[in-house]
C-alpha cells in the first residue's frame, strides 16, 4: 500500500505544462458540448428532429411550427395568429377534404408569415394554404414578439441551429419544464403534462359552439342595455340598432 501511494504521488507532483491545462480543458469541452448536444437531440423539446406519436412536448407554437412542417403527414396548412389556434382542425380537414396542420404565431406579424410559408414551401409544397390575416399584422408598430421569435429555426441554415442545442430558452425554460411534468404526470402527482398533439398546439382550453356564443351575446348585450339611459332603452339610436 504504501508503495502505490508513494507511486500515485509521484505522479501528482509531476508538474502539469500550459499545453496539458489547455488540452484538458478542450477535452473536458467537447465532452461538454457533446453530452448537451446528445441530450437535446435525443429529448428533442421541439420536436425539431423528429415527431413521435402525433405529440410534442411543450405548447409553444413559435417553437413548434418548423419540426411540425418538417415532420407531420399534411396536404394543406393553416398559417395565422391565435384566432388560427381555436380552429377546430377535424372540421377543418372535412370541409377542405385534406389533412390539414396549422401553424401559428400568437400576434403574428407580416414578417413571421412570410417566414411560415417560406418554411412550408420549402419542405413540403402543399397543395392548400389558407392565411388568417389580421389587420394588425401589416402594422409596422405591432412587433412585440418580434425579439423573442425563433426565426434561427426557420432558416435553411443549419449552422445558427446551436441557439436550439445550447441557448438558454430550452436550457433553462421548456426542457426542464416539460421533464419536470414529464415525471411528475408519470407518478400522478401531476393530472396533466406539459405535452400537447399536433392538432391542438396554442388552443385555448374553452368551449365554443353556437349556443355559446348566443348566451354570452345575450348576457353582454344585457348588461350594456343596463347600463344605457332609460331613453336609449326605450329604442333608438344605438340600442335599436343592437
Amino acid at each position: 500500500m504504501l508503495h502505490m501511494w508513494l507511486k500515485i504521488k509521484g505522479h501528482l507532483d509531476v508538474p502539469v505544462g500550459p499545453n496539458k491545462w489547455l488540452a484538458l480543458f478542450a477535452c473536458a469541452g467537447f465532452i461538454l458540448l457533446s453530452s448537451m448536444f446528445l441530450l437535446v437531440y435525443s429529448y428533442d423539446t421541439y420536436s425539431y428532429y423528429r415527431i413521435k406519436d402525433n405529440r410534442l412536448k411543450i405548447n409553444a407554437s413559435e417553437y413548434l411550427n418548423p419540426g411540425i412542417a418538417k415532420h407531420a403527414q399534411y396536404d394543406a396548412v393553416l398559417i395565422g395568429s391565435s384566432v388560427v389556434q381555436n380552429f377546430d382542425m377535424d372540421l377543418v380537414n372535412s370541409v377542405l377534404g385534406s389533412k390539414t396542420i396549422k401553424l401559428t404565431v400568437r400576434g403574428m406579424t407580416d414578417d413571421q408569415r412570410a417566414d411560415v410559408l417560406s418554411l412550408v414551401n420549402r419542405e413540403r409544397k402543399p397543395k392548400k394554404i389558407i392565411y388568417g390575416f389580421d389587420l394588425f399584422s401589416f402594422d409596422p408598430s405591432n412587433a412585440q414578439n418580434e425579439a423573442s421569435f425563433p426565426r434561427y429555426l426557420y432558416n435553411e441554415s443549419w449552422f445558427d441551429d446551436f441557439r436550439y442545442i445550447y441557448g438558454y430558452e430550452n436550457w433553462f425554460r421548456f426542457m426542464p419544464a416539460s421533464i419536470l411534468y414529464e415525471i411528475g404526470s408519470e407518478f400522478g402527482a401531476i393530472p396533466k403534462g406539459l405535452s400537447v398533439s399536433v392538432d391542438c398546439v396554442g388552443q385555448l382550453d374553452a368551449e365554443y359552439s353556437k349556443a355559446v356564443v348566443q348566451e354570452r351575446y345575450a348576457a353582454h348585450s344585457s348588461d350594456k342595455a343596463q347600463a344605457l339611459s332609460p331613453g336609449l332603452r326605450r329604442g333608438g339610436g344605438f340600442a335599436g340598432e343592437c
